[in-house]
């Protein structure tokens, strides 16, 4: 079987495909990945065959040109719109071309991958969907966090009397831009068409545990929560570099601060806020900060600022893991089995950040609130509460157990054969 996995994004949104793309090669199938050539390392290190999207690598420090990308209300419109959207036609016909050329037997493609299904539409191909977090499967059945100022645990006839305002807005929002797109492709006008595709597919997987959101009434009836994937491999970094396993190995486990790969362009006053909270905790600090963020001009003893490291190797090693809420470093964070902060900035980060919250492994610090005394408050409050180190390893040791790749790879070859 021949598969074309697609997506956009930051390495949150390509590296569950990769890990799913890897588990289809293992189960003998021909697998390529139609993406920015920024991943294209990753992807052929794993093995599969990359179909460039463009022929100039993607600059995440575009959010830092325009913050009100990371911003709390207006983020996921302004992103969607001025960042997604206008990629669609080039996406289709990028979709388009491949089948032509290499004759896919099926796509995968991400949800917010505008143009994919579109392609497989004209095509006459299966088109399975993948979402990556649970925000995607708006539900009527439990809280929808998507602002800042959200209660991580509001009363059930709160969001159960507010779920029906969520597909007007979202149609109002979307559906105008969507369309346009669509006609000028020549295809027919659609209706709530963000909801179609985060609920479309011949096959819908759900790439998050079912310990982070399990299954609900009004889930998609042909859709699978999977599990997380894990992988978050780069070519120049599959490893902890020397300077960080021997910092590591020096002293006690310090806490990890990290904003991933797009909120760190935006860091705000965050790593100066966590290096003074080390200083007031009398803690080792670890700061990932990125290849073009600064480190804090003053450092005290005992922390260090460093530009990346895989996640999956460094989280399980810190005392707690102090994170943006992005759901690939949440499931990584919450895989290494430790206490976490969220500070969510936009986007599904505020579901995220509310999930481990009511899963007990986690507090919430508002990104407006951040500064060297919320951050030490509210560290010291994770850290001297037992109850939150013992879920989390709790829920470490049952996500570690779990791998979404290949179940989705089965899923896959399933809705292949029922196409």
């Amino acid at each position: 079987m021949k598969i074309l996995l697609t997506t956009v994004g930051s390495h949150g949104d390509v590296h569950p495909f990769i890990a799913v793309g890897a588990a289809l090669r293992a189960r003998g199938h021909e697998v390529a990945v139609l993406v920015q050539p920024l991943f294209r390392g990753q992807v052929l290190d794993a093995g599969l065959e990359h179909i460039p999207l463009g022929e100039q690598a993607v600059d995440l420090d575009i959010i830092a040109q325009n913050p009100r990308m990371m911003d709390g209300v207006r983020g996921s419109p302004a992103i969607i719109r001025e960042l997604i959207l206008p990629e669609a036609p080039r996406i289709f016909n990028a979709v388009a071309d491949a089948i032509d050329r290499h004759r896919f037997d099926l796509v995968l493609t991400h949800h917010i991958c505008f143009g994919a299904a579109w392609a497989c539409e004209r095509k006459d191909i299966p088109c399975a969907a993948a979402c990556l977090a649970p925000l995607a499967w708006a539900s009527r059945h439990e809280p929808l966090i998507g602002t800042p100022v959200s209660s991580p645990s509001p009363p059930r006839w709160w969001y159960r009397s507010t779920y029906h305002l969520i597909p007007p807005i979202t149609r109002w929002l979307y559906d105008p831009a969507m369309n346009r797109a669509r006609r000028e492709l020549g295809l027919a006008k659609g209706r709530d068409l963000m909801f179609g595709e985060a609920r479309g597919g011949v096959v819908n997987l759900a790439l998050w545990s079912p310990h982070f959101r399990g299954p609900l009434p009004d889930d998609p009836g042909h859709g699978h929560i999977c599990g997380f994937t894990w992988f978050d491999a780069h070519r120049d970094h599959d490893h902890l570099s020397p300077e960080i396993e021997r910092f590591l190995s020096e002293g006690e486990p310090p806490i990890l601060f990290t904003l991933g790969s797009t909120a760190v362009y935006v860091a705000g006053p965050f790593y100066e806020a966590a290096a003074e909270a080390c200083r007031r905790l009398k803690r080792r600090g670890l700061l990932l900060i990125g290849r073009k963020q600064a480190p804090p001009k003053h450092l005290p003893p005992g922390v260090r600022a460093f530009t990346y490291a895989p996640h999956s190797e460094v989280m399980p090693r810190a005392c707690a893991n102090v994170i943006h809420g992005g759901i690939g470093t949440t499931a990584q964070a919450l895989r290494a089995g430790r206490p976490v902060v969220v500070v969510p900035f936009a986007h599904d980060q505020f579901d995220n950040a509310a999930r481990a919250f009511r899963l007990g492994v986690s507090r919430t610090l508002r990104r407006s609130k951040v500064n060297p005394e919320a951050m030490e408050r509210t560290l010291r409050a994770l850290l001297e509460d037992p109850g939150h180190a013992e879920q989390a390893r709790l829920l470490g040791e049952r996500l570690s157990a779990e791998d979404g790749a290949p179940v989705a790879a089965e899923h896959l070859e399933r809705a292949l054969a029922r196409a």
